[in-house]
């Protein structure tokens, strides 16, 4: 019967082991996993029993990993595809993890987005193009950030910009009006709104007079 030969800590992931059978690599494991199935060398195993248990235990591992990362912020799929990448967990568990993450709706992009532009636009003044491409970073796809614009920002939009400009334009006070709209569009452009949100706002809290 086989045999394991070798459980070697991986040069590039510490905390990953290498298993070998019949001097043969089988497979990568975490080190927990390897704890929890107490694999020793020298243990006779069944290959294609092995495999199974292996993938199993990857698989509730890897649902662990995110259950912990998802209790302390919402994610994106793509950000979780990425730290379990990083974990050294193989492409086809991770798919088979996030796919039923999203079939329970744990896992949901398109509620992401809209969570994300309503905090962003309503509790810190951001507009809809720092929006884009914060939500582009987080890997969304374009359809559901534009979808997400679309059906969230409008109002809100105006609303924060015009927040953040009666916020800022008390510190330039003391300034020339002309100073004082340049550094007020400037600012409120790298907060991420346009310019057709920003020009009537400006005009607003900085008449000309």
């Amino acid at each position: 019967m086989p045999r394991i030969t070798a459980i070697e800590i991986q040069s590039k992931q510490k905390n990953r082991r290498s298993i070998f059978v019949d001097q043969e690599f089988i497979c990568g494991l975490d080190q927990s996993i390897v704890a929890k199935l107490r694999l020793t060398t020298g243990q006779a195993v069944a290959i294609k029993e092995l495999k199974n248990i292996v993938r199993e235990e990857e698989i509730n591992w890897a649902k662990e990993k995110c259950l912990r990362w998802l209790d302390h912020r919402a994610r994106t799929r793509r950000e979780l595809a990425g730290r379990l990448q990083q974990h050294g967990v193989e492409p086809e568990v991770s798919e088979a993890v996030l796919k039923r993450l999203q079939e329970i709706k744990l896992v949901d992009d398109e509620a992401y987005a809209r969570g994300f532009i309503q905090e962003r636009v309503r509790l810190q003044g951001v507009g809809r193009r720092r929006l884009r491409l914060e939500l582009s970073k987080r890997g969304l796809d374009h359809e559901i950030i534009e979808m997400a614009l679309q059906e969230n920002v409008a109002e809100d939009e105006n609303q924060a910009c015009e927040a953040e400009a009666k916020r800022k334009v008390r510190t330039y006070a003391r300034l020339p009006v002309f100073v004082a709209r340049r550094r007020l569009i400037a600012f409120l452009s790298r907060k991420g709104f346009d310019f057709e949100t920003i020009n009537p706002i400006v005009r607003l809290v900085l008449p000309e007079e």
